[in-house]
């Protein structure tokens, strides 16, 4: 830090020395941090969720077009399959 000399910066590296030396604005940010990354794990895995649906139902269409009506149960099997078995399937 010593070779910086443009005042600006200084300050700006002073400033966050003194908020890192504070404990609870530090925990205060590694707090807010890791909600970050809870709710891109949240969104990721709503996303995966969603697709998986959408392909089930894309098959369902897919199935009633060429054979009609799709029983209940295979409706159940579909709804219920993971999206590796919907794309063998």
């Amino acid at each position: 830090m010593n070779e910086i000399t443009y005042p600006p910066v200084k300050e700006a590296l002073k400033h966050l020395e003194t908020l890192y030396s504070d404990e609870e604005l530090r925990l205060m940010a590694e707090r807010r941090e890791q909600a970050l990354v809870d709710f891109e794990d949240k969104l990721d895995y709503a996303w995966h969720e969603g697709e998986q649906k959408g392909q089930a139902q894309l098959l369902a269409r897919l199935l009633e077009r060429k054979f009609g009506r799709v029983p209940l149960h295979y409706q159940s099997r579909l709804s219920q399959a993971s999206s590796d078995e919907l794309q063998n399937w």
